[in-house]
């Protein structure tokens, strides 16, 4: 297993929130004002990203092909007004047959009643019944990934909080470490406010835990500071 594939796998086993990858980015990495169409929906998974052009799908038509299972495929429309991406044929095609681990759209979607029956993960935007034409509206000059060094290739995870993306080059056994901290640091935290119920200010500004540690079950404290403290 690859170092990507492990941080797949680390992020799906603890089912670690968009907010927490948020903040092992630095408050960096989310999609604005993406939502997910259906509720209690968790994703994660390699990001393909696909770019349709100009009112038409037909990019993504085409580039659905190459999809692989487990990827999350991530379009970004240009040149869109507010027509629909897609619909309930693409979100089976490629959620069903070509088994991707959700969609996630900048953009509106349409056949949403049955997109909302079917359960299908797809974060988006907003709806709309009228849809995109399926025929060319670009040139082959035209057709240009301006965004693929940032998403593509990267890691989304999507939760009820919408959607963050972590970008290829930040993918490195230091990510790996952020987030078991994290992981590490929220446990420690809900036990100061749950259990010795302390203000967050004690908790998250004044870091109190570091000089009351005999409060503290050892293992909580030695998980953070095997992972580098605070």
């Amino acid at each position: 297993m690859n170092l990507e594939s492990e941080i797949v796998e680390l992020i799906r086993k603890n089912r670690i929130s968009t907010t927490e990858i948020a903040d092992a980015l630095g408050k960096t990495g989310s999609l604005p004002g993406l939502l997910p169409l259906n509720s209690l929906k968790y994703a994660v998974g390699k990001v393909r990203l696909i770019e349709p052009m100009n009112d038409s799908n037909y990019i993504l038509h085409q580039e659905l092909e190459s999809v692989e299972p487990g990827e999350v495929i991530h379009i970004r429309p240009i040149g869109f007004s507010d027509v629909a991406v897609f619909g309930d044929l693409v979100a089976k095609y490629t959620l069903l047959y070509k088994q991707a681990a959700a969609i996630v759209v900048e953009g509106n979607v349409r056949d949403t009643a049955r997109l909302v029956r079917e359960q299908y993960p797809i974060w988006c935007m907003s709806s709309n019944p009228v849809g995109a034409v399926n025929f060319k509206t670009h040139s082959e000059e035209t057709q240009v990934g301006s965004e693929q060094s940032r998403t593509n290739g990267g890691i989304a995870v999507c939760d009820e909080g919408g959607v963050v993306i972590i970008p290829a080059n930040l993918i490195d056994s230091n990510l790996s470490k952020k987030l078991q901290h994290i992981e590490a640091l929220e446990d420690l935290w809900h036990y100061c406010l749950n259990t010795l119920k302390w203000s967050t200010y004690d908790i998250v500004v004044k870091k109190r835990y570091l000089e009351d540690s005999e409060d503290i079950p050892s293992s909580l404290l030695d998980s953070i500071n095997q992972l580098g403290g605070k």
